[in-house]
């Protein structure tokens, strides 16, 4: 249980980054830190909101391919 939490406030975390980032206008950055999230903490909750950060940033780089990307796992 203690496990779960732990991870769960690490990806919080990256997804509390990624959102400064995002809102900083370092959209590269801000896709970096979403990237780690969904791959380093594939089941968390915080999961949706790294998705949903993935694809604003990568719309704001005009990045099509990987938004639909994540857009997909998104959905």
């Amino acid at each position: 249980l203690r496990m779960t939490y732990i991870v769960n406030s690490l990806a919080e975390h990256e997804v509390h980054v990624a959102r400064y980032y995002l809102e900083r206008g370092a959209h590269v950055a801000a896709a970096s830190r979403a990237q780690t999230a969904v791959t380093d903490y594939p089941g968390s909750p915080a999961l949706e909101q790294a998705l949903y950060i993935l694809v604003r940033a990568y719309d704001a780089l005009g990045m099509p391919r990987p938004r639909s990307a994540a857009l997909f796992r998104w959905i």
